[in-house]
């Protein structure tokens, strides 16, 4: 894993990155210089925020994509201009990718923030902080999600002999589904328990198990996708879903992950706009996260 920036020359077909946005403590008008590097439609999406861990992951979000995009399309932040499907899912509508064409998923959860890419063919990413549920015990909170998983992925999730390793095999198991969801770009109301994952019986992630991870949709193999899981660190794990394209070697499908700082990512970014104070003003006045 990385922890430097990567030319434009050496992407191929793929990206990752990701950022501890928990390290991340900005000032009123550092906030604001930000803040000017977005479009506005995003800065008013984020404002609406009440705490200001869940704002600085969906600006982290912003920055980080802009980031990578200025970089292997080799253009200004400026020139950057995104839509919206039809559920939600963003995509670059300015410049024109007439000849290849990259598609782009962020996720947040816990204290990162991460972005896969893939060039020319659909992506999903999803991470998750491997919590143990607030406010009720792990059988418990089994029986609520039952129905989400098939029986085979419950004898993956169950397992392992301690609790730890039960939960971290469930958030596993979501990330690989969220994944492929969030490629699709269909929202929340897609019913995952449709999706059956067989991935090897291990704990640890590693990239010799994402070779043999497939998926069936009510019980009908998906040949055409191919999934990777990652860690960013031991409390978080993560999955990408990749619409498969057969000529990608494992490599360019599992690329290494970059980890970024804010302060590699502002640089490189020039403001759309002049700094508003009151915007660093009001993350100020908020509270961190929930007491």
């Amino acid at each position: 894993m990385s922890s430097s920036s990567v030319g434009a020359a050496e992407w191929s077909r793929s990206a990752r990155f990701a950022l501890n946005f928990t390290h991340w403590n900005p000032s009123a008008e550092e906030w604001s210089e930000c803040c000017s590097r977005v479009e506005l439609e995003e800065i008013t999406r984020i404002q609406r925020f009440v705490y200001k861990k869940d704002a600085k992951a969906a600006l982290a979000g912003r920055l980080i994509l802009r980031h990578f995009l200025t970089d292997v399309l080799q253009v200004k932040n400026s020139s950057l201009v995104f839509g919206r499907g039809e559920k939600g899912k963003p995509f670059l509508q300015s410049p024109p990718q007439s000849e290849h064409v990259w598609d782009f998923n962020l996720s947040h959860s816990g204290d990162f923030v991460v972005l896969g890419a893939e060039q020319d063919a659909l992506i999903g990413i999803d991470i998750m902080k491997t919590d143990f549920p607030r406010g009720k015990n792990l059988a418990d909170y089994f029986k609520l999600m039952s129905s989400q998983f098939s029986s085979r992925e419950w004898n993956l999730i169950r397992a392992p002999a301690n609790d730890t390793d039960k939960l971290r095999n469930f958030y596993r198991l979501w990330c690989l589904k969220e994944s492929y969801v969030k490629a699709l770009g269909v929202g929340i109301g897609y019913n995952v328990s449709r999706l059956d994952f067989d991935l090897p019986d291990k704990t640890l992630v590693s990239p010799e198990s994402c070779r043999h991870i497939s998926l069936s949709i009510d019980s009908t193999i998906q040949p055409h996708w191919s999934f990777t899981e990652f860690v960013v660190d031991e409390h978080h794990v993560g999955a990408v879903a990749v619409q498969a394209q057969a000529q990608l070697t494992q490599r360019e499908r599992t690329p290494e992950m970059v980890f970024l700082t804010m302060d590699e990512i502002v640089a490189k970014l020039e403001p759309l706009a002049e700094s508003d104070p009151e915007l660093g003003a009001r993350f100020c006045s908020k509270l961190e996260r929930p007491s």
